[in-house]
């Protein structure tokens, strides 16, 4: 299985000037389109490390077009609470992710009902995880129990 981190792919599709967290939902599936076309043409199984969605202002924008549902043979969606989303954020200092509560809670909104959407759109199996409520070593296992399930050939 290959590891991809997805912002690092995306920004090679980026025109000059353009910020992957500033871009509007058209042009951000026209983006998220050109990379799962480029990357579902990779042989062997991969394992893409990306969000549901981005906040742009006080929306969001979802990251995955439709068309891409046929290549992806799973999803494992991770979350926790809120205050333990914070709590990771402020310990990690990334300017970049919003630490005010009020807009984690959003966000997690966001996050998961696109996660279920894509699911049922593309009749994607879903291997669901609380970070908050399982120890890391539990939420590994389980993760690689439910890649390791997943037939990759048939997608």
């Amino acid at each position: 299985m290959t590891y991809l981190y997805a912002v690092t792919e995306k920004l090679e599709l980026v025109r000059p000037g353009e910020t992957l967290n500033l871009l509007d939902q058209a042009r951000t599936y026209e983006v998220n389109g050109q990379f799962f076309a480029k990357v579902l043409t990779q042989p062997g199984a991969l394992l893409v490390d990306t969000h549901a969605t981005y906040p742009v202002g006080g929306a969001f924008v979802n990251l995955t077009p439709a068309g891409a549902c046929p290549g992806i043979g799973g999803m494992v969606f991770l979350e926790a609470d809120p205050a333990t989303i914070r709590a990771r954020r402020l310990a990690r200092g990334r300017a970049s992710e919003a630490t005010e509560l009020g807009m984690i809670e959003r966000e997690a909104v966001a996050e998961r009902a696109e996660v279920e959407r894509l699911s049922r759109l593309g009749r994607i199996p879903t291997c669901r995880i609380d970070t908050a409520a399982v120890p890391l070593e539990e939420a590994v296992r389980l993760a690689i129990a439910f890649v390791e399930s997943v037939d990759w050939q048939t997608r």
